[in-house]
Order: C-alpha cells, then sequence, then structure tokens
C-alpha cells in the first residue's frame, strides 16, 4: 500500500475493509508505514466453496454501508491530498528518483 508514500490516503474503502479483515494493528502497519505485503496466506482449496461463498456474501452485507461511507470520505481526502505539497514534493522525488524531503513543504507554508 504506496499511499502513504506519496503523500495520500487509502482508497475504495481500504480504511474500513483493511482493519476489518485483518485487525487495526496490522492494517495500521500495511497503511501507514506503506510497507510492501505478499499473498502468502492459508489456502481455502481444500474448505466447501459454497460455504465459503455463503459466508464471505454474509460478512460483507453486514458492513457494506460502512465501506460506502469509507469510499466517499476517502475519495474526498484524496482529491485533498493529491494536490497537497507533500504530495508534489513525493511525485517529484519519485520521477528525480531520490527520497522526498517533506520539509520543504513545511517551510514554504510556514513561510506563506
Amino acid at each position: 500500500m504506496p499511499f502513504i508514500n506519496l503523500a495520500l490516503v487509502a482508497e475504495f474503502g481500504s480504511t474500513c475493509s483493511v482493519p476489518a479483515r485483518i485487525g487495526h494493528i496490522r492494517a495500521a502497519e500495511l497503511i501507514l508505514l506503506g510497507l510492501p505485503f505478499d499473498a502468502k496466506r492459508p489456502k481455502l482449496a481444500v474448505k466447501p466453496a459454497d460455504a465459503l461463498q455463503a459466508s464471505k456474501r454474509l460478512m460483507k452485507r453486514s458492513f457494506r454501508g460502512a465501506i460506502e461511507a469509507a469510499m466517499k470520505a476517502e475519495n474526498e481526502e484524496f482529491s485533498r491530498r493529491v494536490r497537497s505539497g507533500e504530495a508534489k514534493e513525493a511525485f517529484a522525488a519519485f520521477l528525480e528518483k531520490r527520497p522526498p524531503d517533506f520539509g520543504r513543504t513545511t517551510k514554504s507554508k510556514a513561510t506563506a
């Protein structure tokens, strides 16, 4: 989840669905630290497919409204963040293949 490294926020309801799926602490590590993660999870192939599908459908139904609200809030914040000085610095640093200096954006705000 590279969002934080680009001075952005997660999107598509991730701030609601990821903590709901893996817990707040693990979700915070993924979202706030921007660390890569892999798909090494226990396989469900040996479980009964119909029961898995029904369980997934029921789990999703219980928080669909919360996900929709999170998506709306994330989209609004993402729109603000993508135009921020921090995001501009992150994008410029990425293109210039250098680490971002977020102090630049803080200093420019202090003098503005």
